[in-house]
Protein backbone atom coordinates (compact mmCIF):
# COMPACT_ATOMS: atom_id res chain seq x y z
CA UNK A 1 0.00 0.00 0.00
CA UNK A 2 1.22 3.62 -0.90
CA UNK A 3 -0.14 7.09 0.46
CA UNK A 4 0.38 9.89 -1.93
CA UNK A 5 -0.92 13.28 -3.67
CA UNK A 6 -2.97 12.65 -6.55
CA UNK A 7 -3.99 15.04 -9.82
CA UNK A 8 -7.45 16.15 -9.37
CA UNK A 9 -8.34 14.31 -12.54
CA UNK A 10 -7.55 10.67 -10.48
CA UNK A 11 -9.71 12.14 -7.58
CA UNK A 12 -13.04 13.14 -9.80
CA UNK A 13 -12.73 9.82 -10.95
CA UNK A 14 -12.39 8.22 -7.70
CA UNK A 15 -14.72 10.23 -5.91
CA UNK A 16 -17.45 10.16 -9.09
CA UNK A 17 -17.94 6.29 -8.67
CA UNK A 18 -18.02 6.36 -4.92
CA UNK A 19 -21.21 5.07 -3.38
CA UNK A 20 -21.62 7.86 -0.47
CA UNK A 21 -20.51 10.43 -3.07
CA UNK A 22 -20.84 14.11 -1.19
CA UNK A 23 -20.19 17.77 -2.42
CA UNK A 24 -17.77 18.27 0.75
CA UNK A 25 -15.07 15.61 -1.12
CA UNK A 26 -14.94 17.00 -4.24
CA UNK A 27 -13.27 19.64 -6.49
CA UNK A 28 -16.38 22.28 -6.02
CA UNK A 29 -15.54 22.26 -2.16
CA UNK A 30 -11.71 22.61 -2.55
CA UNK A 31 -11.79 25.22 -4.41
CA UNK A 32 -14.68 27.25 -2.21
CA UNK A 33 -12.65 26.46 0.37
CA UNK A 34 -9.30 28.06 -1.46
CA UNK A 35 -11.22 31.43 -1.15
CA UNK A 36 -11.54 31.40 2.74
CA UNK A 37 -7.51 30.95 3.12
CA UNK A 38 -7.47 26.86 3.14
CA UNK A 39 -4.67 25.40 1.56
CA UNK A 40 -5.96 22.05 -0.23
CA UNK A 41 -4.65 18.80 -1.72
CA UNK A 42 -6.44 15.52 -2.61
CA UNK A 43 -4.29 12.12 -1.56
CA UNK A 44 -5.31 8.43 -2.65
CA UNK A 45 -4.24 5.34 -0.92
CA UNK A 46 -3.46 2.98 -3.68
CA UNK A 47 -2.88 -0.64 -3.59
CA UNK A 48 -0.70 -1.41 -6.76
CA UNK A 49 -2.19 0.98 -9.66
CA UNK A 50 -5.72 0.75 -7.91
CA UNK A 51 -6.82 3.53 -5.57
CA UNK A 52 -8.22 2.00 -2.57
CA UNK A 53 -9.28 5.00 -0.49
CA UNK A 54 -8.97 9.06 -0.80
CA UNK A 55 -9.95 12.27 0.29
CA UNK A 56 -9.86 16.37 -0.27
CA UNK A 57 -7.59 17.48 2.92
CA UNK A 58 -7.94 21.18 3.90
CA UNK A 59 -5.06 22.49 5.69
CA UNK A 60 -5.22 25.67 7.96
CA UNK A 61 -2.94 27.21 10.72
CA UNK A 62 -3.77 27.96 14.26
CA UNK A 63 -1.87 28.69 17.19
CA UNK A 64 1.36 28.52 14.62
CA UNK A 65 0.37 24.84 14.18
CA UNK A 66 -0.85 23.60 11.07
CA UNK A 67 -3.96 21.40 11.26
CA UNK A 68 -5.87 18.87 8.56
CA UNK A 69 -9.42 18.85 8.33
CA UNK A 70 -10.96 16.59 6.10
CA UNK A 71 -14.52 17.55 5.32
CA UNK A 72 -17.55 14.51 5.84
CA UNK A 73 -14.09 12.30 6.62
CA UNK A 74 -12.31 9.89 4.32
CA UNK A 75 -13.50 8.01 0.65
CA UNK A 76 -12.73 5.03 2.28
CA UNK A 77 -14.29 1.27 3.86
CA UNK A 78 -14.92 2.72 7.24
CA UNK A 79 -16.10 -1.16 7.96
CA UNK A 80 -12.96 -2.70 6.92
CA UNK A 81 -10.56 -2.31 9.86
CA UNK A 82 -7.63 -3.51 8.23
CA UNK A 83 -7.63 -0.82 5.39
CA UNK A 84 -8.40 2.00 7.70
CA UNK A 85 -5.88 0.92 10.01
CA UNK A 86 -3.38 0.86 7.60
CA UNK A 87 -4.25 3.73 5.49
CA UNK A 88 -4.42 5.79 9.02
CA UNK A 89 -0.81 5.20 9.66
CA UNK A 90 0.49 5.85 6.38
CA UNK A 91 -1.61 8.85 6.50
CA UNK A 92 -0.13 9.78 9.58
CA UNK A 93 3.54 9.51 8.90
CA UNK A 94 2.66 11.33 5.36
CA UNK A 95 1.35 14.42 7.37
CA UNK A 96 4.10 14.34 10.01
CA UNK A 97 6.37 15.51 7.24
CA UNK A 98 4.21 18.58 6.67
CA UNK A 99 4.17 19.33 10.09
CA UNK A 100 0.62 18.95 10.73
CA UNK A 101 -0.67 18.77 14.43
CA UNK A 102 -3.54 16.92 13.96
CA UNK A 103 -6.01 15.31 11.16
CA UNK A 104 -9.68 16.18 12.02
CA UNK A 105 -12.41 14.46 10.49
CA UNK A 106 -16.18 14.45 10.89
CA UNK A 107 -17.53 11.68 8.38
CA UNK A 108 -21.37 11.44 7.64
CA UNK A 109 -21.77 7.78 8.76
CA UNK A 110 -25.39 7.57 10.79
CA UNK A 111 -24.91 5.96 13.87
CA UNK A 112 -28.34 5.93 15.44
CA UNK A 113 -31.48 7.26 14.65
CA UNK A 114 -33.91 9.14 16.91
CA UNK A 115 -36.88 7.62 18.82
CA UNK A 116 -39.75 10.12 17.79
CA UNK A 117 -41.47 9.91 21.37
CA UNK A 118 -38.14 9.55 23.99
CA UNK A 119 -35.89 11.71 21.30
CA UNK A 120 -33.04 9.30 22.31
CA UNK A 121 -30.78 7.62 20.00
CA UNK A 122 -31.27 4.07 18.80
CA UNK A 123 -28.03 2.80 17.69
CA UNK A 124 -27.85 0.74 14.65
CA UNK A 125 -24.66 -1.64 13.51
CA UNK A 126 -22.78 1.55 12.38
CA UNK A 127 -21.92 1.99 15.67
CA UNK A 128 -19.00 -0.44 15.73
CA UNK A 129 -17.25 1.99 13.57
CA UNK A 130 -16.88 4.26 16.57
CA UNK A 131 -14.87 1.17 18.11
CA UNK A 132 -12.86 0.35 14.76
CA UNK A 133 -11.96 3.84 14.67
CA UNK A 134 -11.05 4.22 18.07
CA UNK A 135 -8.81 1.41 17.55
CA UNK A 136 -7.47 3.12 14.77
CA UNK A 137 -6.39 5.60 17.39
CA UNK A 138 -8.83 8.51 16.60
CA UNK A 139 -10.32 10.60 19.48
CA UNK A 140 -14.26 11.39 19.61
CA UNK A 141 -14.20 15.16 19.77
CA UNK A 142 -18.42 14.75 19.36
CA UNK A 143 -21.62 13.13 18.36
CA UNK A 144 -23.53 15.74 16.36
CA UNK A 145 -26.50 16.33 14.21
CA UNK A 146 -24.74 17.88 10.87
CA UNK A 147 -27.12 20.52 8.87
CA UNK A 148 -27.73 17.74 6.49
CA UNK A 149 -29.42 15.13 8.33
CA UNK A 150 -31.23 14.97 12.09
CA UNK A 151 -29.18 11.35 12.35
CA UNK A 152 -26.29 11.84 14.85
CA UNK A 153 -22.75 11.39 13.00
CA UNK A 154 -19.25 10.56 14.13
CA UNK A 155 -16.47 13.83 14.80
CA UNK A 156 -12.79 12.51 15.91
CA UNK A 157 -9.20 13.85 15.46
CA UNK A 158 -6.19 11.78 15.40
CA UNK A 159 -2.93 13.60 17.19
CA UNK A 160 0.17 13.59 15.22
CA UNK A 161 3.51 14.08 17.75
CA UNK A 162 3.88 17.91 16.96
CA UNK A 163 0.44 18.77 18.62
CA UNK A 164 1.79 17.07 21.68
CA UNK A 165 4.91 18.73 21.44
CA UNK A 166 3.57 21.57 21.22
CA UNK A 167 0.66 21.18 24.30
CA UNK A 168 3.10 19.66 26.68
CA UNK A 169 6.14 22.42 25.49
CA UNK A 170 7.63 23.40 28.62
CA UNK A 171 10.19 26.12 26.66
CA UNK A 172 7.44 29.12 26.74
CA UNK A 173 7.36 32.92 27.68
CA UNK A 174 5.28 31.93 30.83
CA UNK A 175 7.66 29.30 32.12
CA UNK A 176 10.86 31.67 31.59
CA UNK A 177 9.18 34.35 33.19
CA UNK A 178 7.27 33.27 35.73
CA UNK A 179 9.02 29.58 36.70
CA UNK A 180 6.88 30.28 40.06
CA UNK A 181 4.13 30.48 38.95
CA UNK A 182 3.35 27.20 37.27
CA UNK A 183 0.42 26.49 39.19
CA UNK A 184 -1.77 30.06 39.01
CA UNK A 185 -5.15 29.53 36.92
CA UNK A 186 -5.92 32.07 34.53
CA UNK A 187 -9.59 32.70 33.64
CA UNK A 188 -11.18 34.36 30.65
CA UNK A 189 -14.94 34.83 29.90
CA UNK A 190 -16.52 35.55 26.67
CA UNK A 191 -19.71 35.59 25.34
CA UNK A 192 -18.24 33.68 22.15
CA UNK A 193 -14.79 32.88 20.95
CA UNK A 194 -13.42 32.48 17.50
CA UNK A 195 -11.28 29.72 17.22
CA UNK A 196 -12.31 28.25 14.02
CA UNK A 197 -15.37 28.00 11.45
CA UNK A 198 -15.80 24.34 12.75
CA UNK A 199 -16.32 25.49 16.17
CA UNK A 200 -19.78 27.89 15.69
CA UNK A 201 -19.38 29.97 19.07
CA UNK A 202 -18.74 33.10 17.49
CA UNK A 203 -20.69 35.79 15.32
CA UNK A 204 -18.58 38.77 15.19
CA UNK A 205 -15.39 40.80 16.81
CA UNK A 206 -15.63 40.08 19.67
CA UNK A 207 -15.66 36.45 19.33
CA UNK A 208 -12.89 36.80 16.64
CA UNK A 209 -10.58 39.30 19.86
CA UNK A 210 -11.39 36.77 22.36
CA UNK A 211 -9.97 33.64 19.84
CA UNK A 212 -7.09 35.55 19.21
CA UNK A 213 -6.40 36.61 22.93
CA UNK A 214 -6.39 33.07 23.58
CA UNK A 215 -4.61 31.69 20.71
CA UNK A 216 -1.87 34.12 21.86
CA UNK A 217 -1.95 33.30 25.43
CA UNK A 218 -1.67 29.56 24.06
CA UNK A 219 1.70 30.34 22.45
CA UNK A 220 3.24 32.63 25.52
CA UNK A 221 2.27 29.13 27.52
CA UNK A 222 -0.08 31.32 29.83
CA UNK A 223 -1.70 29.38 31.74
Amino acid sequence: MQIRTITLKEFEDFSENWEHQNFHQSISYALLKSEEGYEYEMIGYFDGDSIVASALVLVQMINSYLYAYVPEGFLIDYKNENLLNSFTKDLINFYKKEGIAFIRINPTIPIAKIDNKTKNPIYNDNYRIIEILNRCGYIKIDTSKVFTSILPTYEAIVNLDNFNNYMQSKNTWFNKNYPNNQEDVIAYFSAEFGLDETVPIYSGGLGILAGDHLKSSSDLGIP
